[in-house]
């Protein structure tokens, strides 16, 4: 199995950080391979979205993390240009052929 996105998620973010996605999620108590990272990750549908969890956050938000998975394609196609927006603009802090984070 390839633990890579799991590992880099790991190794970018910190207790203070946030991170987000349209193509998964994973909550606190999940045993998924992604909880490998230590780090719980959103899955939000959309900006709006994240705008919500961000305002109820009690204390210190370091930095903010989204995951883009270039295999899934949203159906609406909604989502597949937000992610062009945020790719074609936002700091690509990992990389490999599927997976990017980005540093919001």
């Amino acid at each position: 199995m390839d633990y890579r996105l799991e590992e880099a998620i790991y190794n970018i973010s910190d207790y203070d950080d946030m991170c987000f996605s349209f193509d998964m999620g994973i909550g606190y108590d999940d045993s998924m391979p992604l909880a490998i990272a230590e780090k719980c990750v959103y899955q939000v549908f959309d900006f709006q979205e994240i705008d919500e969890y961000i305002s109820n956050v009690d204390g210190e938000i370091d930095a903010i993390f989204f995951i883009v998975d270039y295999q899934v394609e949203d159906e609406t196609g909604n989502q597949n240009e937000m992610k062009k927006v945020l790719l074609g603009t936002k700091e690509h802090i990992y990389e490999n052929e599927r997976y990017c984070i980005l540093k919001l």
